[in-house]
């Protein structure tokens, strides 16, 4: 719970300094007036709390299915967090569930608290439960929301799963062929020289290939670096980004495979908000903002324009 330091003035106008504890500042003024006093500086004290980390995608998957198991349930929604502030102990977890509430106790919807807490609560997320809110189905949209991020993060395990193999094995091979040419090869070099036979066309053009690597390898190694660092300033445009991404389209196979996985992402995510009760026009907005390749996202905004 945070903490909160005060100056108030008591009934006989004494001065009173100290801290005290509450979910938001609306509960800390709340208390010292209990406790007759008048706030005249009311400040959170951030050094108390530790800093707050962020979620990542499992505990929101655990986070919101045992959220929708007990609004499901019918327990009111400020019971539900506080039930899990409880028992849910990691410190990422239990900082957002004392920030929800203390936002739902000045009066704010769960959607809202929830935009405010910003990532990983992204606006599909929040849409859902706004929607939730509204149909009066919140823990049914819960449920939903949770069997979604599940799903999302078995393909996200599998993906990964998947590339790891090809990933260690393209490090080690390069890692090898690195060595073989500026290590091994020099060394093979000198004992031809000695023997003074002439060499194949291959091995010479490989000789030289290692001694030009072996010559201009730190000169290549800031070459490099210095394109990541361009393509990285780059892409911070969003001209560039869209140019990177159509780019990604048109290359064969990769971009058919791109295609699909953005058409399922916006398929599954209009299919999860149409069927929680999300007018056409705001579903197509927030499903679009979850698909990831510029090219398709620009497409798709033409398309609402038209609907």
């Amino acid at each position: 719970m945070p903490t909160y330091r005060y100056q108030a003035v008591d009934l006989a106008g004494k001065a009173h300094k100290a801290s005290v504890q509450a979910d938001n500042e609306r509960h800390a003024r709340q208390l010292l007036r209990e406790q007759g006093l008048f706030t005249r500086h009311l400040q959170r004290h951030d050094s108390a709390q530790p800093r707050r980390q962020r979620l990542t995608r499992a505990q929101l998957c655990e986070l919101t299915r045992q959220l929708a198991t007990l609004v499901g349930a019918g327990i009111p929604l400020v019971d539900a967090l506080a039930t899990l502030e409880r028992q849910l102990r990691q410190p990422a977890l239990h900082a957002v569930l004392v920030a929800l509430r203390g936002s739902l106790a000045e009066g704010l919807g769960l959607a809202r608290s929830l935009a405010r807490q910003g990532a990983p609560f992204t606006g599909l997320y929040c849409a859902l439960v706004e929607a939730g809110e509204r149909s009066g189905r919140l823990g049914q949209v819960l449920s939903r929301l949770a069997d979604h991020l599940e799903q999302v993060q078995r393909q996200r395990h599998k993906a990964r799963t998947a590339l790891i193999y090809p990933a260690v094995l393209m490090g080690v091979s390069l890692a090898v062929a690195v060595g073989l040419m500026t290590f091994v090869v020099p060394k093979l070099t000198e004992q031809f020289a000695h023997s003074g036979q002439s060499l194949p066309l291959i091995t010479s053009l490989l000789i030289g290939l290692s001694q030009g690597l072996v010559q201009a390898g730190p000169y290549l190694l800031a070459l490099a670096i210095l394109a990541a660092l361009l393509g990285g300033w780059l892409l911070r445009k969003p001209h560039w980004c869209l140019r990177r991404d159509d780019l990604l389209l048109r290359l064969p196979r990769i971009g058919v495979l791109l295609q699909v996985l953005e058409s399922a992402r916006l398929a599954r995510s209009l299919a999860i908000l149409c069927g929680s009760g999300v007018a056409l026009l705001e579903a197509l907005q927030v499903a679009t903002e979850t698909v990831g390749n510029r090219r398709i996202r620009a497409a798709m905004e033409q398309v609402r324009q038209q609907v």
